[in-house]
């Protein structure tokens, strides 16, 4: 009995013995548990200081950033007429090298003519005297647009005395349209840049027109289409911003039509608004056309855009001559296929005109040559677009108005 008792109390006491161990070992683990959980309580809370202090650096960052992108708009706001007066003074350089051009050719052509008429070379001019009248006329020539260069960076600080305003007789004093009489100087000389279409004598009536049965009267690059019912301008950068015409980044794409290089209608539209830089319009007696040369693969693309139009665009045009952007009128736009090609037809200085023009958009990149060879050649093919604005006069005025030409138009600061 007793050892029966004795063996009890034995396994008894065996059994806490090892709920003393099992229960040592929960109590390691808890310890292990607590101090693992401690190591990660203090990770995480450094972590979490290091994450505050690195929010609070980002939003300082934030606050210098954003006030040096206010210094930096306040000067771009301070630049921006300098940047308008470089601009029209790299036009101006521009224009007076192509005029300065212009002048030794006509020079040249000139003593070749003497050469020709005089009926021997004791009427020509010396090598001497003939360079000597080069000087003459070139020093007159940069001259000439050295004041003309003057008056056009005046433009950009204020609005140019010569800027015409154009509207409807009640309310936009100056407008051009249909009703009022256009400008006498314009109506009694051709533009100095306008050429007549020179055809041989055709087999019929309708070869001498553009399908339609309008008869083509010449081409020119300076002045207003004819189909332009009113004219505003010219129309400065700082206009087209102020009055939320456009945006920063059309302006930097009209930047790139002056540098683009590639052949082709040089178009820049967005919505409803068409930008034509450096234009060639070809008139009919009631029709007006956008003429120009371009790849295959250019007129395409360009053809496949304008045919997506379905509504007017707004017009505006950048002759090379002028330097300076103009609105022409909101104008329906549609690519057409004359059944005659322009180039043959053109007079020889005229084809020397057109070639020149096309080198000079290439940046050189292409001779008057090459140009002539590759129109002769039909690798540079016509590209015709019919604009008219028939129907679209209020639409033009009002897009005048909305310019800033209105009864008491804005001065451009």
């Amino acid at each position: 009995m007793s050892l029966s008792l004795e063996q009890e109390l034995q396994s008894i006491h065996d059994e806490l013995a090892r709920i003393s161990i099992v229960f040592a070992q929960v109590q390691d683990r808890i310890v292990q548990v607590t101090r693992r959980s401690e190591d990660e309580t203090n990770y995480w809370q450094a972590t979490m200081i290091e994450l505050e202090e690195r929010n609070a650096e980002v939003v300082n960052n934030m606050k210098w950033l954003s006030e040096q992108n206010r210094e930096l708009e306040r000067r771009f706001q301070q630049k921006q007429p300098d940047l308008e007066r470089a601009l029209d003074a790299r036009g101006a350089a521009f224009r007076k090298l192509r005029y300065a051009r212009k002048v030794i050719r006509d020079l040249v052509d000139e003593n070749e003519r003497l050469q020709v008429t005089s009926g021997g070379p004791e009427l020509a001019l010396t090598e001497d005297e003939e360079q000597q009248e080069k000087r003459n006329a070139l020093n007159e020539a940069l001259a000439f647009n050295d004041d003309s260069s003057d008056s056009d960076s005046e433009g950009t600080a204020r609005q140019s005395p010569r800027e015409t305003h154009h509207a409807r007789p009640s309310s936009l004093p100056g407008v051009r349209t249909a009703d009022t009489p256009t400008d006498p100087e314009r109506e009694a000389s051709p533009d100095s840049s306008s050429e007549s279409i020179h055809r041989p004598v055709p087999a019929s009536t309708s070869q001498m027109s553009d399908g339609t049965g309008d008869q083509i009267s010449n081409i020119h690059y300076s002045s207003p289409p004819r189909s332009s019912s009113m004219t505003f301008g010219p129309v400065s950068y700082r206009r087209l911003l102020d009055y939320s015409i456009v945006q920063n980044q059309t302006l930097a794409a009209l930047e790139d039509l002056e540098s683009r290089t590639e052949l082709g209608l040089r178009l820049y539209a967005s919505n409803d608004l068409a930008f034509v830089h450096d234009p060639i319009f070809l008139e009919g007696n009631a029709t007006t056309y956008i003429l120009d040369w371009g790849s295959e693969k250019f007129n395409a693309n360009l053809e496949k855009y304008i045919s997506s139009v379905k509504h007017h665009l707004h017009v505006f045009t950048f002759p090379v001559k002028m330097n300076k952007w103009y609105y022409v009128g909101a104008h329906t736009w549609k690519v057409v296929k004359l059944d005659w090609l322009v180039w043959p037809t053109l007079r020889k200085k005229s084809r020397k005109n057109v070639a020149e023009k096309l080198s000079e958009r290439s940046h050189q990149a292409l001779s008057v040559q090459e140009i002539t060879e590759l129109l002769d050649k039909g690798e540079l093919r016509q590209f015709c677009v019919e604009i008219s604005s028939h129907g679209h006069r209020a639409k033009s005025e009002t897009f005048g108005e909305r310019m800033g030409y209105g009864e008491h138009p804005t001065t451009e600061a």
